[in-house]
């Protein structure tokens, strides 16, 4: 067996080693034994050698359980899934396990003896001092978040431990340390997400009370154009009457229309799409928008000569580019000098969320 040959040749080592020590040079007894003191003599040797192949064999199982104590120590400390680091006061790294090397990109002959601040984002120094400092100043157990640096890649981790004593009365604190980046990034996308939900809760409350205002105007707008239209039937055409009524009844038709788009906006009502090209359709609309901007405000279209095709309602579409242009004319300073309309087919991820309506839009799967 493997333990056997090696401790029989541990054995005759030592054998040759203390024959070496005790040499040729051996006193010679004053007087012969007698063969009972001989018998004690051998007697007594043989319990040595007993007692001592027991010790020696009381030692080689004790070795054993220290190599069987110092794998278990391996697996629990240095193969451990989080980073294990024992700092002391000064914030100087006594030990650190394997996990925590391979967390921070650092080897561990280069991570002990270093300062653990230095592996800290320099914006999260101030929150790690701080803890640091709590963690030796009050009893108990510690726990914050910092941004550390991994080959100079900042990543969220979780700091958890305690201050405890050295056998030899020095205060040191162990802490643990974990990666929570993706849990961080699942932060985010949770918090983002409220908010989208609060915006659209926000926008059915506000589309519900539009939608309600627009049909109440409606329905006085009928009456009032109602009232119009009788009051126009019989009366001369071309009279001075007839013309206010006349202009009455159109700025009530351009209301309606106002409100229909209202409604249309908030979804409650939707007009006839069709297949249009968005190039030509922003051609027709410029050239009564530019009748209605300062001569001295110029506007310069720039659109390929065909598409992009969509399908919309032109009506609609006209209506936006003429708001859009007017806002760009009150909006600019009375030294703008020209208004630039751009027609180009962009990337879904080149739209910022905020930029979206309504907010929950996300781009079609090709």
């Amino acid at each position: 067996m493997p333990d056997r040959d090696s401790h029989a040749s541990f054995r005759d080592g030592l054998r040759r080693r203390a024959v070496e020590r005790v040499g040729s040079d051996w006193p010679e007894p004053a007087e012969p034994f007698s063969p009972d003191e001989l018998k004690k003599i051998l007697h007594d040797l043989r319990v040595h050698q007993v007692e001592l192949e027991m010790q020696n064999d009381e030692l080689q199982r004790r070795q054993l359980d220290v190599e069987a104590s110092r794998a278990r120590y391996f697996d629990l400390f240095d193969l451990a899934p989080v980073g294990y680091v024992t700092l002391t006061e000064q914030g100087r790294v006594v030990e650190a396990n394997l996990t925590l090397c391979a967390l921070l990109d650092q080897p561990k002959s280069e991570l002990v003896a270093a300062h653990l601040s230095a592996m800290v984002v320099p914006e999260d120094l101030d929150t790690y001092f701080r803890n640091r400092r709590r963690l030796f100043q009050y009893e108990g157990r510690t726990v914050f978040e910092v941004r550390m640096l991994r080959a100079g890649v900042p990543f969220w981790a979780s700091l958890d431990g305690a201050a405890t004593h050295q056998p030899d009365g020095t205060r040191v604190c162990r802490l643990a340390i974990s990666d929570v980046s993706e849990r961080k990034m699942l932060e985010v996308a949770k918090e983002a997400y409220e908010l989208q939900a609060q915006q659209l809760r926000k926008a059915e409350s506000l589309g519900r009370m539009a939608g309600a205002v627009a049909h109440h105007f409606n329905n006085m707008l009928s009456g009032v154009l109602g009232n119009l239209e009788l009051a126009m039937t019989g009366m001369p055409t071309g009279s001075d009457t007839w013309e206010l009524l006349f202009a009455a009844r159109g700025a009530g038709r351009r209301a309606a229309e106002v409100s229909g788009l209202m409604l249309t906006y908030l979804g409650q009502a939707s007009g006839e799409r069709e297949v249009l090209d968005l190039s030509e359709v922003c051609r027709k609309s410029l050239v009564g928008v530019r009748s209605a901007l300062p001569r001295s405000l110029q506007l310069r279209a720039e659109y390929p000569v065909l598409g992009p095709v969509i399908c919309a309602n032109e009506v609609h579409l006209r209506q936006a580019l003429g708001n859009l242009v007017t806002n760009a004319w009150e909006a600019g300073s009375e030294t703008s000098a020209a208004i630039r309309v751009s027609v180009k087919t962009v990337g879904a991820e080149a739209i910022e969320t905020r930029h979206r309506f309504p907010v929950d839009w996300a781009p079609a799967s090709p």
